[in-house]
């Protein structure tokens, strides 16, 4: 039962559309497209698009939601700097045994930033598809490798944000 790890549903347990009601506050709901793209890649296996053209569409799909309003640079960078702390907190040493324990013990801090994406959205400092982003990204790291992978995906994404404007 259930769904596969890493896999988002965006319309939560039963599966709504466009927004979802919790008491009296309304929660967005992120792009369909965002979430198929963010469920599509493997951070154990990247494909060679992922930090390519995947990583362009999602830079796209961020600086789009929201007008301009959302998702700023300095935004995503405060959350990308906290993924660059950790990951340097985890390099691995000659004893891959005490880095794994000392992994696990991080990886409920690590996962946490998906709290502080959703606290930023209700902050309206950020948008659904970043809270997608973090929270695809993060249910997906079980070791230090795959942080490695997500930090070097986010810095893809920053890196094709802000996108030039066509004439």
């Amino acid at each position: 039962m259930g769904r596969p790890p890493g896999q988002y549903n965006p319309g939560g347990r039963h599966g709504g559309a466009g927004h979802s009601q919790y008491g009296n506050r309304q929660m967005s709901v992120p792009d369909q497209t965002f979430v198929t793209a963010m469920n599509g890649i493997d951070l154990r296996s990247p494909r060679a698009e992922t930090f390519d053209t995947i990583a362009s569409d999602l830079a796209r799909m961020l600086e789009e939601e929201g007008g301009g309003k959302i998702n700023k640079s300095s935004q995503l960078r405060r959350f990308y700097d906290q993924i660059i702390r950790f990951s340097e907190d985890h390099q691995p040493t000659e004893d891959k045994e005490r880095d794994e324990e000392r992994f696990s013990r991080a990886l409920p801090f690590v996962r946490m930033l998906s709290a502080h994406a959703k606290y930023a959205e209700t902050r309206k400092k950020v948008g659904p598809n970043f809270v997608a982003f973090m929270q695809i990204g993060m249910r997906k790291v079980s070791s230090a490798e795959d942080l490695r992978m997500f930090r070097t995906l986010f810095e893809a994404v920053i890196g094709f944000m802000p996108m030039p404007k066509e004439d």
